[in-house]
């Protein structure tokens, strides 16, 4: 180029001409693709996901005691029976309507008194009830666990941790937190009567628990701090 056709500012040596690279049509569509490519994969892999079972070996199962709300009673039972337990401990907080269900002040009490009444051994199932809490319910709930397993059965050195579709990745984190490496926690994902959760993007309640709960482990697993 002429010197004298170039800028003034390229001739005081402020500025200089450079080639700048642009992505082209094909990487556009390419982007799109894989973007669309990831969001079927987490669409179709979520649920499957958080709902995660993995059992380990153990005589004790451990049920999260709101359960009732949202479920069947009845796949506790199987399990309990199928899986040859010596010891089923429910676990739950306080009610939010006490004064409508009577003597029964928490979750852990009144799924208790529900699975005795469906046939289960009153000297094998085990109420552990936690304090209310406003933040970090299930983790509350864990600790009320272990301070039991520390009292009454110091022997206990694995469970297997019975909960609700979604929320068991999440569940057996917390639980394994405030148990520690004293006590493996398995887990068991149980089915959810708001939503079939191989078509959770189908209804407004597997969407937001989906979404809710992949927050949440987000929260627990990067965030969360006992």
């Amino acid at each position: 180029m002429n010197i004298s056709k170039r800028p003034l500012l390229a001739r005081m040596g402020l500025v200089a001409q450079t080639t700048r690279w642009r992505p082209t049509l094909a990487a556009w569509s390419v982007a799109v693709l894989l973007l669309a490519l990831a969001g079927v994969g987490c669409v179709r892999f979520a649920f499957p996901f958080l709902a995660v079972t993995d059992r380990v070996e153990t005589r004790v199962l451990v049920v999260e005691g709101w359960l009732p709300d949202l479920m069947p009673i009845d796949p506790v039972l199987s399990e309990f029976r199928d899986g040859r337990y010596d010891l089923l401990v429910v676990t739950g907080g306080p009610t939010p309507r006490r004064e409508l269900l009577g003597d029964f002040g928490t979750y852990a009490e009144l799924t208790r008194t529900i699975l005795v009444r469906k046939g289960l051994d009153p000297e094998v199932v085990v109420a552990v009830p936690s304090i209310g809490v406003a933040k970090d319910r299930t983790y509350a709930t864990a600790v009320a666990l272990r301070r039991w397993i520390e009292e009454k059965r110091p022997e206990v050195r694995a469970v297997n941790l019975l909960t609700l579709g979604a929320h068991a990745r999440r569940s057996r984190l917390m639980f394994q937190e405030a148990l520690g490496d004293r006590v493996k926690v398995g887990v068991i994902s149980t089915g959810d009567l708001r939503y079939s959760g191989g078509r959770w993007w189908k209804s407004s309640s597997g969407v937001r628990e989906v979404l809710g709960e992949s927050l949440a482990y987000c929260y627990a697993r990067l965030v969360f701090r006992p």
